[in-house]
């Protein structure tokens, strides 16, 4: 453990452990600078002050990255020192972390030697320091920094180990008779290192039903057991062998009986939370009866599973759109009977007569929003979905028959022969907060004082790099990928899980499924880590081509950002489906409400730039995606957050008898890009630069992009060309032989077999206002 004392040691001193009923001596030694540093971020010796940015205490550099990484504080204007080379930080020489080294004498009196400091990256986003550091202080905003002390350089920091295992219930303290400092010892470096191997939650096997649960500072855990949801439990204590890991065993078959916990221990600080009073359900239950238990006792082989082997497209080749259950069925032209509009068994209906709206969008892959337990308080009340109570249980809310527990067979017959990405968040949970009960500190990141910290704004970040916790997320993935053959996987603010964890969920499943898809949403409110992603296999959301294709259809934007987003993000991605092209998700306002400000009555010009977006989306390199209600000029009457909102978020499908120009031109274009006629833009491998060729107006923004320019593929070339101009345009297209190309679309037609064109006057090609034009080499 580390040991801060408030000033340099000349020499070691003697420390005790202290608990209730005994006192021991401990090990102690002193620490270097490296160590030191690893936790304060800088040291200090004779040669001065040396800060250090090191990859492993925040969570959004990237060594040898594109960024550069600046030293800003009270003493250099904060945000004014980002790009000054005086405050730039330096690699390494052997490239493991960023160093700056500068005078003591360029801080003197600054607050009597000490002051705050922080780090920022090139582009103005500061590095979030780790909770645990020493020197970690928050600001009455709430924002996290740390201060230097010139009287602490790292010789009052001090290591010390105890020769026997401290038992994490008791309160202990660390106590230095020299200098009669006693402060309280925190259990959490310790309590982290706690993991197993053994298979968590239910097992059913010919030897009897087992049931393990991992609770490492809890006093005693009852297992209740009942053989239905209301029913009077049999409370029975459980075993353990070290405190920590909790289980009993049973002959015979226990499935079909329900179950939960009841978890006694004592808040000797407020590292813990526990209550018995309330019924903790399984981390590793795989159905729940609702949000709040029993569950049922299962195990993988005991549950339904998908029945058909589906193989989804290639990454390249996938057009998704994203959707939630119940905003497809509200409305839905189908008679539904009884729960079938609430739930997955009325969408696998719909799906199964041919006339689904899924299908005739024209998209190969659906990314439904949260299926997982989460904590909605009654079956039937809309809810996103973002607030996970279990990650193994499929939602009881979207169950035809709640109180028969049909959840999980509906799931299963839902996803036979779709392609199916499920949203899963693992950064934080709802309520009830069963995980919190078991023990606090273990799953969850906690600031000094013990609060929750609450990056994810939803009132606690998960521990996801905790052993135990990481082993939660990825058996609950495995199970889902095992038993329903879930296609991939999108993670809800992936940064909060950080790039290690997700290489580690990317590897164990790839061992199932090596064509698994894996999407990131990579930022959080405390950082984004879209560049240590570059080198996974996870692809993720595009938000900076969000923001910009809509600023460039409404001609604020410029030729170079299109390029470059049309093209792949090369930058952003490292191959070309690791980028997720969108211009409208679940969240905030949707993309009709950012352009058209009368619902029902839309502008001419939002029409047309709604569709130049939708356009850029779909036809630029990597994967789009396509928000539910794209072909229907879906609004939510300018509200942006709406997930509480199910009369706002259901599509209202007559929309589509009203637009059906738009509805068809959408579909249309996005069934091309899922054909084999799109092949040019749908790359397996990173190409050169080459692979493109662009022409442009000189004048504007009209830009043509041409892709397979020299036909190093040999599939068919493709022309689009973009004006996002208020008036005609022309692009300069000598060396571009049209007439080898047919006219497949332009910003109201799509006709594969060809449109009528005009013609290439003096090398110009002339497009209208606001529009696309789509050609095919013939």
């Amino acid at each position: 453990m580390a040991v801060v004392f408030d000033a340099n040691l000349s020499r070691i001193p003697k420390l005790l452990l202290e608990t209730d009923c005994a006192s021991m001596p401990l090990n102690a030694r002193g620490s270097s600078a490296a160590e030191f540093a690893a936790y304060s971020s800088y040291y200090i010796d004779s040669g001065g002050v040396h800060f250090l940015l090191n990859a492993k205490n925040f969570y959004n550099v990237v060594l040898g990255g594109r960024a550069d990484y600046y030293l800003c504080g009270s003493f250099n204007g904060w945000g004014a020192a980002i790009g000054m080379e005086k405050w730039k930080m330096r690699p390494s020489k052997n490239a493991d972390f960023y160093e700056l080294a500068l005078p003591l004498s360029d801080f003197e009196g600054l607050g009597k030697n000490k002051f705050l400091f922080k780090f920022a990256n090139s582009a103005g986003v500061w590095l979030q320091p780790r909770h645990d550091a020493p020197n970690m202080e928050r600001d009455a905003c709430g924002n996290s920094n740390l201060r230097f002390y010139a009287r602490r350089s790292f010789k009052h920091f001090v290591f010390a180990e105890a020769e026997f295992a401290c038992d994490l219930r008791e309160p202990a303290f660390l106590f230095c008779p020299r200098t009669g400092q006693r402060v309280p010892i925190m259990a959490g470096a310790l309590l982290l290192q706690s993991n197993y191997s053994e298979k968590m939650g239910v097992e059913i096997s010919e030897k009897g039903t087992s049931f393990r649960l991992f609770a490492p500072r809890a006093d005693m855990v009852k297992l209740l057991l009942r053989d239905s949801p209301d029913s009077e439990p049999e409370e029975i204590p459980m075993s353990t062998r070290d405190g920590a890991l909790w289980f009993e065993n049973f002959p015979g078959d226990f499935s079909g009986k329900f179950y939960s916990y009841k978890i006694f221990g004592r808040n000797i600080s407020g590292s813990t939370a526990f209550d018995s009073s309330m019924e903790v359900v399984d981390p590793y239950a795989k159905l729940l009866y609702k949000n709040t238990g029993p569950a049922l006792v299962a195990d993988g082989r005991s549950l339904p599973k998908a029945r058909r082997p589906f193989t989804p497209p290639s990454w390249h080749d996938l057009l998704i759109v994203e959707a939630h259950v119940r905003d497809l069925l509200k409305n839905a032209p189908v008679d539904f009977k009884g729960r079938e509009r609430l739930s997955f068994a009325g969408l696998a209906k719909w799906l199964r007569s041919g006339k689904c709206y899924l299908e005739r969008l024209g998209a190969n892959c659906v990314e439904l929003q949260p299926v997982q337990e989460f904590d909605n308080e009654k079956f039937d009340d809309y809810h996103w979905g973002y607030m996970p109570v279990n990650w193994f249980s499929p939602a009881s809310a979207y169950a035809l028959d709640p109180e028969s527990l049909t959840s999980a067979a509906d799931f299963a017959d839902l996803i036979d022969g779709l392609a199916v990405i499920l949203d899963v968040v693992y950064n934080h949970v709802g309520e009830p907060n069963h995980l919190i009960k078991i023990d606090k500190e273990y799953y969850f990141n906690t600031a000094p004082d013990d609060a929750l910290i609450n990056y994810s704004g939803c009132g606690n970040d998960f521990r996801a790099e905790a052993p135990m916790s990481k082993k939660l997320i990825i058996e609950s993935l495995k199970h889902l990928v095992k038993n329903y053959r879930v296609d991939g996987f999108r993670f809800d603010l992936a940064e909060l899980l950080g790039a290690d964890v997700l290489s580690e969920v990317e590897a164990e499943l790839k061992k199932i499924n090596p064509s698994v898809i894996l999407i990131a949403e990579p930022w959080s409110f405390r950082g984004n880590i879209s560049l240590p992603l570059r080198g996974t296999g996870f692809s993720y959301w595009n938000d900076g081509f969000r923001e910009f294709i809509l600023s460039y259809c409404k001609n604020s934007g410029d030729k170079a950002g299109f390029k470059y987003f049309i093209c792949g993000s090369p930058s952003y991605a490292s191959f070309p489906a690791q980028t997720v092209n969108y211009v409208e998700s679940h969240d905030d306002m949707c993309l009709f409400d950012r352009v058209c400000q009368t619902p029902d009555s839309p502008s001419f010009e939002g029409v047309r730039i709604y569709k130049m977006c939708l356009a850029a989306t779909i036809l630029a390199v990597g994967i789009p995606m396509l928000a539910e209600g794209a072909d229907l000029l879906r609004t939510k009457r300018g509200v942006s957050n709406t997930y509480l909102r199910g009369d706002l978020n259901a599509l209202e499908y007559s929309r589509g008898e009203i637009f059906t120009g738009l509805r068809e031109w959408v579909r249309a274009l996005a069934r091309f890009r899922t054909s084999a006629a799109a092949s040019a833009l749908k790359l397996s491998e990173p190409r050169g630069a080459e692979y493109f060729r662009f022409f442009e107006s000189a004048e504007s923004n009209a830009v043509g992009a041409l892709f397979n320019a020299k036909k190093q593929r040999g599939v068919k070339r493709i022309f689009a060309a973009f004006n996002p101009s208020e008036k005609f345009e022309k692009i300069n297209a000598q060396g571009l032989d049209l007439d080898s190309f047919k006219l497949i679309a332009d910003i109201d037609r799509f006709d594969l077999g060809g449109l009528p064109r005009g013609e290439v006057e003096g090398g110009f090609l002339s497009l209208a206002p606001r529009s696309v034009l789509l050609f095919l080499e013939k």
